[in-house]
This record gives structure tokens, sequence and C-alpha cells, in this order.
């Protein structure tokens, strides 16, 4: 708490304190700024009660939102498990960068990931603002299984995209499998 001339007393809030989340105030101060001197932002002035409301993490950019211009929806990335929660696993992109991969998202015939497990997921979704990125594991395994098949191709496309026409007249899973099995 701070005390100014006028009568007014401010206060930080530990939600305010680090863009990691709450945290015990003491040890914030502690560890972050020894010497005492802060740098803070007004968030909210109560004319009424005389409060002043002060945060320290506005006066830094969002972590979060730096890092998440690192990495592009639609690419793939290493990630360890850090946490397995009740609607999926969140994964470490980078380091502070955890994104969430949901269960419908798991690759199908894989078993479910564990903390510590190092998986490639790929980036479907970033909303930095909410500080959340969606990964799906099913879409790299697709997307590996779909450049396995590029090779046995009669008449790829320009693009290099698998089409059902090019499956049915190049037999293409059998030359696949042949190839498996060498």
């Amino acid at each position: 708490k701070v005390a100014t001339d006028e009568g007014y007393f401010g206060w930080i809030s530990s939600d305010d304190l680090s863009w990691n989340g709450p945290m015990n105030p003491a040890h914030f101060f502690a560890q972050q700024f020894p010497n005492k001197k802060i740098q803070v932002e007004v968030l909210a002035v109560d004319p009424l009660t005389r409060l002043i409301r002060f945060g320290i993490k506005q006066v830094r950019p969002d972590p979060f939102v730096v890092l998440s211009k690192e990495i592009e929806v639609g690419k793939a990335y290493e990630g360890r498990v850090v946490k397995i929660i009740a609607v999926g696993a969140l994964i470490e992109v980078r380091k502070g960068l955890v994104g969430l991969l949901r269960k419908i998202d798991y690759a199908p015939d894989e078993a479910t990931p564990v903390e510590g497990q190092t998986l490639k997921v790929m980036v479907t979704n970033i909303q930095a603002q909410q500080r959340r990125i969606t990964l799906s594991r099913k879409s790299v395994v697709e997307l590996e299984e779909r450049s396995d098949l590029q090779p046995f191709l009669v008449n790829p496309q320009e693009e290099r995209k698998v089409r059902m026409k090019d499956v049915l007249q190049g037999d293409v899973f059998k030359r696949f499998f042949e190839k498996q099995n060498q």
C-alpha cells in the first residue's frame, strides 16, 4: 500500500504483479525489486473511496504476445508436454509459450501423451490477446502420411497434393506398402 499527501491510498493486486499469474507480493518484491524502486501504471482511480489501483506487469509487454509472434499457424513445432489436464495436454512449444493440445486433436493411433514427452505438434490457432494457442498432433500425422504417399503418385498435381484419383489410378497403396516392407 502507498499513501499520498491528498489522502489517497494506492495498492497493487497480486494479479497485476507479473504476467506469469498471481504470486506472493513479499516474494515478488524481494526477488524482482530489492532496491524498492518500481515503475507502475495507474490502472484505476476511485475518487469516492480515494483508492488508486496500480499495475506492474502492464509497464512491460506481455511475453505471451511477444513470443506468439515467433510461431505461425499451420507450421509444426517440437514441444514438451508440461501438464496433462482434463481436456487435453499443455505443450510448451517455445520457452514460456504453452499451447493446448485438445484430446480430439491427439493422433488417433498413438498413446495418450505423458508429462515430459516431446511431441511434434501443429499450431492451428493463435489468440494472443486471450493468451491461447491451439495445437494438433493429428494434423502433423496426417501431413506426414500425405508426404509419405507423394513419391508413389502416378500423376501428382502441381501442388503435390494427394487426390483420390491418383490413389485409384496409380495403385499407390500397393507400392507404398511394398516400400514400407523393404
